[in-house]
């Protein structure tokens, strides 16, 4: 009986008990953080990619029709572009929503309608999430 004295003892006495159980809360607590940080950044990162297309499309809808001078209105109003993402504008057209090649006519003896399509994609890394963000717009030309 006399061994079982300091076993009772420890098991009354709740000294330290906050700072155990701050030991088993805090990877989760560290995790949370992480987890929302890379989700901040994500949508950080997609905010300012799209807000890039949509100047793009507001530009060709204003009149532009280089896609070169797309691609760098898109880039200059990215903001926080990855040195590795990406910009595309390519130009397809089609008669009755069927493609066919641009400067052809449409069977029934029409033109076809010109189609500018701005795309932009970007990997993402974060703490704990690695992903690819991207966005696409496309815009009636004719």
């Amino acid at each position: 009986m006399a061994h079982t004295k300091p076993v009772v003892r420890m098991a009354k006495d709740s000294r330290g008990m906050a700072a155990i159980e701050f030991a088993l809360i805090s990877p989760v607590l560290v995790g949370i953080v992480l987890l929302l940080a890379d989700v901040a950044g994500f949508v950080a990162l997609n905010s300012g990619m799209k807000y890039g297309v949509r100047t793009g499309v507001q530009y060709i809808m204003n009149g532009g029709t280089d896609s070169a001078a797309t691609t760098a209105v898109v880039n200059q109003a990215w903001t926080n572009k990855p040195s590795n993402a990406t910009v595309s504008v390519t130009t397809t057209c089609a008669c009755a929503s069927t493609p066919v090649t641009c400067g052809t006519t449409c069977s029934g003896g029409g033109t076809p309608q010109t189609l500018k399509t701005i795309a932009a994609t970007a990997p993402f890394s974060g703490f704990l999430l690695s992903l690819s963000a991207t966005a696409s717009e496309t815009v009636r030309v004719s």
